[in-house]
């Protein structure tokens, strides 16, 4: 029989499988690696599926526990390099919330590391406008001298502390530097912080302070709570008029501690046969009485309500 294949083909052949994962010895070695990474992901024992970040990302990652005994609370999490989680990223693991705070550096990565650290509180404080803020982080008290010391070692701006201090690490945020926490049903002011050692996150080096029974919240841990911007709705009582046709504008004022502020809101009409949008507009429909809520965007807990009455369209 005659064989039909010209050497070209061979050629072909050949090169194909010499170069199927890459055409450097660099690029083999991270295709190699990258699909290792796949098989231990698809067999490890320590392989957890339904991996989140707190902005929708959802993945598969390999935990293992920090061999040093003096850092058992850190822990690596290994991922496959196309997912994009960063430093600064709080990962949802089943119920608990882990912080992600280090990267490892690696001359040819062929898949990610991680250093990541258990979330422990809930922070709530006052930022300087007024608004309570709230975001998760580890807490490390005096006691805990172990992982205290790692964070002191990597943040050598944190100032020497009182003997009763603390220290916190979560996702960069824009915080003033008097802030209060209370936590633990302890009030605690801060005197430091970094945020530029490591991007993504924040470290706070706090003081004990008393607990001051009128305005801290130690209920909801909510500290300087006269701070709170205080919003209002204000509209005259009288019950505002419309005509069947109109478009709906009723008057009213939003104010901030006192003061008229401009602030995103929306008009809900309570009765749609009455008062209802049509074509993004709001639109007397009918004759009646009905009331309109006036809500804030950024803070749906503050609203009031309009009267308003529908009259008949005259010619």
């Amino acid at each position: 029989m005659r064989c039909n294949h010209q050497p070209g083909d061979y050629l072909d052949a050949y090169f194909s499988r010499v170069f199927h994962r890459g055409e450097s010895v660099a690029e083999v070695a991270k295709n190699t690696g990258e699909r290792s990474f796949e098989s231990w992901l698809a067999s490890s024992i320590h392989t957890v599926k339904d991996l989140s970040v707190e902005r929708g990302l959802y993945f598969s990652g390999i935990i293992l526990t920090n061999k040093d005994k003096e850092h058992q609370k850190i822990m690596f999490l290994n991922v496959a390099n196309d997912i994009p989680i960063v430093i600064g990223d709080v990962v949802n693991w089943g119920t608990e919330k882990w912080i992600i705070f280090q990267k490892e550096k690696k001359v040819c990565e062929t898949y990610q590391t991680f250093l990541i650290l258990q979330c422990n509180y809930l922070l709530k404080w006052i930022d300087s406008n007024g608004h309570l803020q709230q975001s998760w982080g580890h807490f490390t008290s005096s006691l805990d001298s172990k992982v205290k010391e790692n964070f002191r070692t990597w943040n050598s701006l944190i100032t020497p502390q009182p003997n009763k201090y603390a220290e916190i690490i979560m996702p960069r945020q824009d915080i003033m530097r008097d802030t209060s926490f209370i936590i633990e049903e302890e009030a605690w002011s801060m005197v430091e912080y970094d945020r530029s050692s490591v991007p993504g996150v924040i470290y706070l080096s706090l003081t004990e302070e008393k607990i001051n029974s009128i305005y801290d919240d130690v209920i909801n841990n909510v500290a300087d709570t006269d701070k709170l911007a205080k919003y209002e709705v204000v509209s005259s009582k009288e019950k505002q008029i419309f005509t069947v046709g109109d478009l709906v504008a009723p008057t009213f004022t939003i104010t901030k501690n006192g003061k008229p502020i401009e602030i995103d809101y929306k008009l809900i009409p309570e009765n749609k046969k009455i008062v209802k949008f049509v074509n993004g507009n709001l639109t007397a429909m009918k004759e009646g009485e009905t009331s309109l809520i006036v809500q804030l965007v950024d803070y749906p807990e503050i609203y009031t309500r309009l009267e308003i009455v529908v009259g008949e369209q005259t010619n």
